[in-house]
């Protein structure tokens, strides 16, 4: 006798006796006999079986009925809720679709944040699927808050929004709050009700005091924080407590820039004098020079004196040196000016021709440019032969103390303060009192360049080549090396040259 199941697997009872799971074979005798075939989710299978042994095998084959269905469950007005069925928590929410439940009465309970719980009894049909749609009760409040001015809202002491607010709420008692800085928060406990909207407008209000500004003089400009409030004197009314930046301005005057402190339901008197000038020094090299401020004698160097906010006209006389400059008189500006008077500037001629060799002779009743030799000999601090000792710059052997050149100045780069060209004097000068004639910027001389002319030159007031293309610079610039800065290197230039670092210093025969 053989027994199958569908599915396979059911426990075969034979004459009452546990014979396992199918497919199962029995040997037995011819005669009547007891089955039942049991399966977990299917219904019992029982009969009895009339097996006559002389007819060989026999197989009985049942198909096992389902016991179960299923369960479509479905939550509304919204779904996302957890379930527990016959009191077992179901991993999922709705929408869900359980998995086999065996067909009888069970019962769900479905639970949503904000929602009320509910639990339904339903039944479960052989090989079926019920479709379960529950609808859960609303247990919250739509609160909408709004705030004026703009403030932080909280809702029991926990942060939501800043200005205004929308969302749900439990039904029970809440707090709710604006906060905002430098005004006293506005607090409110309201109940909400499931199914009623709730509307909140909350105020907090401004901290305020007051400030009394005045000025001497009046009529100054007022900021706080930058912002234009009028001018001195007046009374600032309602103004949000803390710290300001109190700036007074008025055109000839110094500011007064300070913070000031406004306390709730007080009110500051700010009194302020604006500072009419300023105690400057004026220094001049070398000192002693008389000074002319504004058109009134003022003194000798150096001088320290207070003058007015604005600008002002300084003269310094020394000696045949006499200098004139506007200086600017500012709160945040300059103390100490600094003049020389001692040297005379280079200074830069915008327009016009110089005309080179100009000059009928070397001895014109005039300004001219120096013969190569009258240079040289300058340079030289009065050496008068060829063959006489001197330095190998003007002034010194070490060309960092008499000359601005390559290394001190144009090797810097353009970015700083001593690339170009400078004042004169600001060197050691040589023997005989004479500045930067080595460095700073060639200067012009009042000869044609002949190559081979000292060769065959006279002893005595060497004029120089009697013609040529290009006239003679000497002592270097600015930007050169020190090779070409040494008092005995000659150069050529073209008259119409032109350049940065390219001069001229002028001779006079009483």
């Amino acid at each position: 006798m053989v027994f199958t199941s569908q599915p396979e697997g059911a426990a075969l009872y034979f004459e009452g006796a546990d014979m396992g799971n199918c497919p199962q074979s029995l040997k037995k005798p011819s005669g009547k006999y007891q089955y039942r075939l049991e399966m977990p989710m299917y219904h019992n299978v029982a009969g009895t079986a009339n097996f006559n042994a002389d007819e060989g095998k026999k197989t009985y084959s049942f198909t096992m009925k389902p016991a179960f269905g299923w369960a479509q469950i479905n939550t509304g007005p919204e779904q996302g809720a957890t379930l527990v069925l016959d009191n077992k928590p179901i991993t999922g929410k709705t929408p869900f679709k359980t998995g086999r439940l065996l067909s009888g009465k069970h019962k769900i309970t479905a639970r949503l944040p904000m929602y009320k719980p509910k639990s339904i009894e339903f039944e479960v049909n052989d090989n079926k699927t019920t479709e379960l749609n529950i609808n859960l009760e609303p247990n919250f409040a739509e609160v909408t808050i709004t705030t004026n001015p703009t403030a932080k809202i909280y809702i029991d002491d926990v942060y939501k929004a800043e200005g205004s607010y929308s969302g749900r709420l439990n039904t029970g008692l809440h707090t709710f709050e604006a906060k905002k800085d430098k005004h006293k928060s506005h607090k409110q406990q309201k109940e909400t009700f499931a199914g009623q909207p709730l509307n909140l407008q909350l105020k907090p209000t401004a901290l305020l005091g007051n400030a009394d500004i005045i000025s001497t003089p009046i009529n100054a400009t007022i900021k706080l924080n930058g912002i234009n409030k009028g001018t001195t004197p007046i009374t600032l009314k309602k103004l949000l407590i803390g710290n300001y930046q109190l700036l007074l301005e008025k055109q000839g005057y110094g500011n007064i820039n300070k913070t000031i402190t406004i306390t709730q339901g007080k009110t500051i008197t700010i009194n302020e004098k604006l500072p009419s000038g300023k105690k400057i020094t004026i220094n001049s090299t070398p000192t002693g020079a008389a000074i002319t401020i504004d058109g009134i004698e003022s003194g000798n160097t150096p001088l320290t004196t207070t003058l007015s906010f604005g600008q002002h006209t300084i003269k310094l006389k020394n000696k045949n040196r006499q200098f004139e400059k506007t200086i600017n008189i500012s709160q945040n500006g300059q103390a100490t000016f600094n003049f020389d008077v001692g040297t005379i500037e280079m200074v830069f001629v915008k327009g016009g021709t110089f005309k080179m060799g100009s000059n009928e002779s070397s001895a014109a009743n005039g300004y001219r440019l120096p013969t190569e030799a009258e240079w040289e000999y300058a340079a030289r601090g009065g050496v008068e032969t060829r063959l006489g000792v001197s330095n190998k710059y003007a002034g010194s052997n070490n060309i960092d103390e008499v000359a601005w050149y390559d290394k001190n100045s144009y090797d810097k780069g353009s970015s700083h303060k001593d690339y170009g060209t400078h004042v004169v004097g600001t060197k050691k000068p040589n023997e005989l009192g004479l500045y930067d004639m080595s460095g700073n910027v060639y200067e012009w001389c009042w000869d044609w360049y002949g190559s081979s002319y000292y060769g065959s030159s006279p002893q005595n007031n060497l004029l120089g080549a009697l013609s040529g293309s290009s006239r003679v610079p000497r002592g270097g610039s600015w930007s050169n090396g020190a090779k070409l800065c040494r008092v005995a290197y000659r150069n050529r230039w073209y008259p119409y040259d032109r350049s940065n670092g390219l001069g001229f210093r002028l001779v006079r025969v009483p």
